[in-house]
């Protein structure tokens, strides 16, 4: 994916790497362009489309990579780790790391049960509570102990 990218800057002056959600996941550049981000909708739908617009008024031209996936919600999430159980080496380390997240979701330290962790995880999917422990998450979900 980087190496694409390096070949779209041979002969453009920005790169950008397009996400399904109409946004991006990747921003590269042959030279620092301090205004290129001002007034960029980061984080919408059209995040994409200001960008572009955005390098077009500083008359830069903008190449494009493959268009890849970033994690914005749960559901990137989910297929980022679906993926990465198939294919670990694609990044080994966070491979490691959502399998030690998860491990740990579903050991003791987090969750007395299955039941609990599955009460736990759609908690956080759906809520968004920031978790500083177990004991904080439990008195968020209205549980005690």
């Amino acid at each position: 994916m980087l190496l694409s990218a390096f070949e779209v800057l041979k002969l453009h002056d920005v790169v950008v790497g397009p996400t399904h959600d109409g946004g991006y996941y990747l921003v590269g550049a042959n030279a620092v362009h301090r205004t290129l981000f001002n007034s960029v909708g980061m984080g919408t739908k059209n995040a994409l489309e200001c960008l572009v617009a955005r390098a077009r008024e500083l008359e830069l031209s903008v190449g494009f990579t493959d268009s890849f996936y970033d994690i914005d919600v749960h559901s990137d999430l989910a297929l980022l780790a679906a993926e990465l159980r198939l294919v670990p080496a694609k990044a080994p380390r966070t491979a490691a790391w959502l399998k030690a997240w998860k491990n740990q979701l579903l050991g003791r330290s987090w969750a007395r049960s299955p039941r609990e962790a599955h009460d736990i995880a759609q908690a956080l999917r759906t809520r968004r509570y920031h978790v500083g422990g177990s004991q904080h998450l439990r008195t968020q979900l209205g549980q005690n102990g």
